[in-house]
């Protein structure tokens, strides 16, 4: 498993289509490397190449994304309260 994958798996783990996930992950990835300044995030990596606490911390930054995503495209989505 791939570190975009283990972010993705995140996402569907509350409630969203593997394809949405896939949709918030790559609008969030700039905006992860953005955060992560002069370093940037190999999102092809194996997923244990990270703690766990890094996903942690990435999902904090990923939720508003998902957010707004889930505002402009399924703002109905019975999983959007997982995302407040």
């Amino acid at each position: 498993m791939t570190v975009k994958n283990k972010l993705i798996n995140m996402l569907v783990n509350n409630g969203m289509f593997e394809q949405q996930a896939t949709e918030v992950i790559e609008l969030s990835m700039p905006k992860l490397n953005e955060l992560a300044d002069d370093y940037n995030i190999k999102f092809e990596s194996p997923s244990n190449q990270y703690p766990d606490l890094m996903y942690n911390l990435w999902y904090v930054s990923i939720k508003p994304i998902a957010l707004k995503w889930i505002d402009d495209n399924k703002p109905m989505a019975w999983y959007r309260e997982m995302f407040l």
